[in-house]
């Protein structure tokens, strides 16, 4: 997961770590902080529920608005 908008980790970091890991998958959020979970996204929230409660990963890439 990685926040367009973070300050603390900017999202190339995050796209540059899921490209090194070999199981990487990187669902990007265009919204502001470092966190990005029950912020108020539903399409964050339904991605990262969906991949808890039944490991579906979202498409490498994807981008919540």
């Amino acid at each position: 997961m990685g926040d367009l908008h973070d300050p603390a980790t900017p999202y190339p970091w995050a796209r540059a770590l899921a490209g090194d890991l070999a199981a990487g998958v990187l669902l990007g959020w265009n919204g502001e902080g470092h966190t990005s979970y029950m912020q108020g996204s539903s399409c964050v929230d339904g991605y990262v529920d969906a991949y808890l409660v039944s490991l579906r990963a979202p498409r490498s890439g994807t981008v919540c608005a």
